[in-house]
């Protein structure tokens, strides 16, 4: 079986909308059979557990039928799978407070010049509201433009007009950042939806100053993969990676300690259990890699 980690957009993708498709067209006929089994001898055909029975099964076809040509439509369309998961971003997800606390208690540590990693739609600005930071200049690193507007709302609602910002259309793997330049890099549920995870940290340690941090927070595939939670994560990756725009269930934390090893990094990882209703993603690692100094 294929690792979550190792999941091909150019077969995953058309895949699992087909089997949505396909599974509508499956359920449609076995579920004709059963019902007219029932007409012939249990129930009227035309009484109400009979109409309920045929309304439910019209229902969950159709259901399975539009999900999967929605997700075949996604598949085939990544600019408008990145500007669907933006909106979803911006509307819903940025403003859930469930996770601010685990996600300002990370970010209210940077300091100097910080880059951050896929800001999104500028979330993390709520932790720095009025001020309340000790950065000298922000840089975001982000593929998705379709953020762009969220971002400027984001850092005037937050009132940080004082603080200098620069946005850098690109992804983590290609950073166009001078070597031993940054102070600290934050990274919130990045690391799942980068196409080379450790290019991307390659290039966190080459821009950081020595003693430097890098600040993450990240959701992590299940440690027991026996679990039910394991299960669901697995059976979910594939959906969740359309929906998600690339979104991936990674053995992060592991990730992390190689990289830290590799490169003499002081690694300060703990796993936490998110406060977040989505139960599949509750499980994170949260804490900070510091660079040494020379």
């Amino acid at each position: 079986m294929m690792g979550l980690e190792e999941l091909c957009p150019c077969c995953v993708l058309p895949n699992v909308a087909i089997a949505f498709i396909l599974g509508s067209y499956c359920i449609s006929i076995s579920a004709g059979g059963v019902l007219n089994f029932l007409h012939r001898n249990f129930i009227h055909p035309d009484g109400t557990v009979a109409w309920f029975l045929k309304w439910l099964h019209r229902i969950v076809c159709g259901f399975l039928l539009l999900f999967g040509l929605v997700l075949l439509l996604l598949a085939n369309q990544p600019e408008l799978r990145a500007g669907l998961f933006s909106s979803v971003c911006t509307r819903f997800i940025s403003r859930d407070p469930a996770l601010l606390p685990l996600r300002c208690q990370l970010a209210q540590q940077a300091m100097g010049r910080t880059m951050e990693l896929g800001p999104g739609p500028g979330t993390n600005f709520k932790c720095w509201n009025n001020g309340k930071h000790k950065m000298t200049e922000w840089i975001g690193i982000e593929p998705n433009q379709n953020f762009a507007e969220a971002i400027t709302a984001a850092k005037q609602e937050h009132r940080l007009a004082s603080l200098p910002t620069k946005l850098v259309w690109r992804k983590g793997e290609e950073l166009d950042i001078e070597a031993g330049s940054i102070d600290t890099v934050i990274g919130v549920h990045v690391l799942c939806s980068v196409d080379d995870m450790r290019q991307v940290l390659q290039e966190v340690e080459r821009v950081l100053k020595p003693g430097g941090k890098f600040l993450f927070l990240e959701h992590v595939l299940d440690p027991d993969q026996k679990s039910w939670r394991g299960l669901v994560q697995k059976a979910i990756a594939p959906i969740f990676y359309i929906l998600g725009n690339g979104c991936k269930f990674h053995h992060t934390g592991q990730e992390l300690e190689i990289w830290a090893g590799r490169y003499g990094l002081d690694l300060q990882l703990e796993h936490v259990a998110a406060p977040i209703p989505l139960w599949p993603m509750k499980p994170h690692v949260s804490g900070s890699a510091t660079k040494p100094q020379k």
